[in-house]
Protein backbone atom coordinates (compact mmCIF):
# COMPACT_ATOMS: atom_id res chain seq x y z
CA UNK A 1 0.00 0.00 0.00
CA UNK A 2 0.96 3.18 -0.85
CA UNK A 3 -0.56 6.57 0.37
CA UNK A 4 -0.56 10.43 -1.27
CA UNK A 5 -2.38 13.51 0.10
CA UNK A 6 -5.09 14.62 -1.81
CA UNK A 7 -6.47 17.90 -0.24
CA UNK A 8 -7.58 16.55 3.39
CA UNK A 9 -8.47 13.80 2.30
CA UNK A 10 -5.61 11.00 2.38
CA UNK A 11 -5.42 8.25 -0.57
CA UNK A 12 -4.56 4.47 -0.04
CA UNK A 13 -4.16 1.81 -2.50
CA UNK A 14 -4.32 -1.59 -2.76
CA UNK A 15 -1.86 -3.32 -5.29
CA UNK A 16 -1.63 -6.83 -5.48
CA UNK A 17 -0.43 -9.53 -8.26
CA UNK A 18 -3.80 -11.08 -7.93
CA UNK A 19 -5.94 -8.17 -8.89
CA UNK A 20 -4.09 -7.01 -11.79
CA UNK A 21 -5.23 -5.04 -13.78
CA UNK A 22 -7.20 -3.78 -11.28
CA UNK A 23 -6.11 -1.77 -7.81
CA UNK A 24 -8.19 -0.21 -5.24
CA UNK A 25 -7.99 3.25 -3.89
CA UNK A 26 -9.34 4.22 -0.71
CA UNK A 27 -9.73 7.10 1.70
CA UNK A 28 -11.82 7.47 5.01
CA UNK A 29 -15.07 7.46 2.60
CA UNK A 30 -15.29 4.51 0.08
CA UNK A 31 -13.27 1.65 -1.74
CA UNK A 32 -12.59 2.75 -5.84
CA UNK A 33 -12.03 0.20 -7.73
CA UNK A 34 -9.74 1.32 -10.58
CA UNK A 35 -8.08 -0.51 -13.54
CA UNK A 36 -5.39 -0.12 -16.29
CA UNK A 37 -6.03 -0.69 -19.63
CA UNK A 38 -3.78 -1.33 -22.05
CA UNK A 39 -3.26 1.02 -25.02
CA UNK A 40 -2.26 -0.08 -28.59
CA UNK A 41 0.95 1.89 -28.44
CA UNK A 42 1.88 -0.18 -25.50
CA UNK A 43 1.16 1.84 -22.55
CA UNK A 44 -2.03 2.10 -20.27
CA UNK A 45 -4.55 4.47 -18.72
CA UNK A 46 -6.51 4.11 -15.62
CA UNK A 47 -10.02 4.19 -15.29
CA UNK A 48 -12.42 3.82 -13.10
CA UNK A 49 -15.03 0.94 -12.31
CA UNK A 50 -16.89 2.07 -9.36
CA UNK A 51 -17.18 3.59 -5.68
CA UNK A 52 -17.93 1.18 -2.92
CA UNK A 53 -18.73 1.61 0.81
CA UNK A 54 -17.34 -2.12 1.68
CA UNK A 55 -14.09 -4.09 0.35
CA UNK A 56 -16.47 -7.17 -0.45
CA UNK A 57 -18.55 -4.80 -3.02
CA UNK A 58 -15.41 -3.81 -4.53
CA UNK A 59 -13.94 -7.60 -4.98
CA UNK A 60 -17.45 -8.64 -6.16
CA UNK A 61 -17.08 -5.92 -8.82
CA UNK A 62 -14.01 -7.44 -9.45
CA UNK A 63 -15.08 -10.70 -9.55
CA UNK A 64 -18.40 -9.62 -12.17
CA UNK A 65 -15.68 -7.49 -14.69
CA UNK A 66 -13.43 -10.52 -15.21
CA UNK A 67 -16.06 -13.09 -15.78
CA UNK A 68 -17.90 -10.93 -18.39
CA UNK A 69 -14.79 -11.18 -20.41
CA UNK A 70 -15.93 -13.76 -22.06
CA UNK A 71 -18.93 -15.94 -22.89
CA UNK A 72 -20.24 -19.56 -21.33
CA UNK A 73 -22.07 -22.33 -22.92
CA UNK A 74 -24.56 -22.75 -20.02
CA UNK A 75 -25.82 -20.92 -16.92
CA UNK A 76 -24.36 -23.83 -14.82
CA UNK A 77 -20.88 -23.37 -16.10
CA UNK A 78 -21.18 -19.13 -16.05
CA UNK A 79 -21.92 -19.76 -12.23
CA UNK A 80 -19.40 -22.44 -11.55
CA UNK A 81 -16.73 -20.03 -12.62
CA UNK A 82 -18.66 -16.70 -11.07
CA UNK A 83 -17.73 -18.88 -7.61
CA UNK A 84 -14.82 -20.18 -8.09
CA UNK A 85 -13.10 -16.32 -8.84
CA UNK A 86 -15.29 -14.90 -6.02
CA UNK A 87 -14.05 -17.78 -3.59
CA UNK A 88 -10.32 -17.46 -4.93
CA UNK A 89 -10.12 -13.07 -4.09
CA UNK A 90 -12.29 -13.54 -1.10
CA UNK A 91 -10.14 -16.81 0.45
CA UNK A 92 -7.26 -14.90 -0.64
CA UNK A 93 -7.98 -11.39 0.87
CA UNK A 94 -9.96 -13.55 3.75
CA UNK A 95 -12.93 -11.14 4.15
Amino acid sequence: MAGRQKGSTTLTYIKDPILEPYFIQMDEHNYTLCKNVPTQNGSHYETKLGFYSDLNKCINRVVRDQITEKSFDSLQDFLTEYKELQNRLINHFNI
